[in-house]
């Protein structure tokens, strides 16, 4: 009785605190439980959109021994499923790529084609505004608002793709030619990008520059922006394609 009789309120107080790892367990508890709880949405639309990224892959080959032929049906299953949970994915590539799918089925459709037409640029245009970087949804926003006549904002979007990613090989073929196509709604800072697009294809891909018949305005720009070819731009054909005949094809294609 004593000895009980000698302990202080401190000592007391100490002996009633847990130990120290019992502490560092409960906050290392409660931590991973918030992070579950802040993940789970995250992870619940990541599983609903397994699909949907799929069918996104395959609309996105470009090789024809590769390419499948989805269903409309199929590819508006997963535009929903993207419209549904893509937000909580926190993926804006996805949500661009809705607007892929809906381009896709819009050439399915064509009594609904305005509509989906409509739907695929907001949907590009929402994936844009989280990650504007995506030089492959300024492109498909460019084709798009051609393809419902606005060709002034078509030329804005090209000249960010080209802006975002001048090199981009894939991209590349059908920017020229979206480009050619619009060379009477390009300002001048426009059509510099795109001269630099023709020397860059030059380089890396030349027989793309010779993909169909051209009409006469098409040919004038094709020559001109070839004729600011460099000797830095000759000496990286020759090193890529392993063969000196770059000022040979340069003149076939002026001609």
């Amino acid at each position: 009785m004593g000895a009980i009789g000698n302990i202080t309120p401190s000592d007391a107080a100490t002996a009633a605190r847990p130990p120290l790892d019992r502490i560092s367990l409960g906050i290392a508890g409660g931590l991973a439980l918030a992070l579950l709880v802040l993940a789970m949405p995250r992870l619940v639309g990541e599983m609903n959109v397994i699909g949907a990224r799929t069918v996104v892959a395959a609309a996105l080959e470009n090789r024809p021994d590769k390419r499948q032929n989805l269903p409309a049906q199929t590819y508006a299953k997963a535009a929903d499923a993207i419209d549904d949970f893509g937000g909580v994915t926190g993926d804006a590539r996805l949500l661009a790529d809705r607007g892929l799918l809906l381009l896709r089925r819009s050439g399915m459709e064509t009594a609904q084609a305005p509509l989906l037409l409509r739907q695929a640029m907001d949907a590009t245009i929402e994936g844009l505004a989280r990650n504007p970087g995506n030089t492959d949804a300024w492109a498909r926003l460019a084709y798009l608002r051609a393809r419902t006549g606005d060709r002034l904002g078509a030329g804005q979007a090209l000249r960010m793709s080209l802006l975002a990613a001048p090199l981009s090989p894939q991209l590349m073929p059908s920017r020229l030619r979206l480009g050619l196509d619009l060379l009477d709604s390009l300002n001048e800072e426009q059509r510099s990008l795109l001269s630099r697009q023709v020397r860059l294809l030059w380089v890396i891909q030349p027989t793309e520059l010779t993909w169909q018949p051209m009409d006469e305005r098409a040919q004038e720009f094709i020559a001109a922006a070839l004729d600011g070819l460099t000797q830095a731009d000759m000496d990286h054909f020759i090193r890529l394609h392993r063969k000196n005949d770059g000022e040979q094809l340069r003149r076939r294609l002026r001609n």
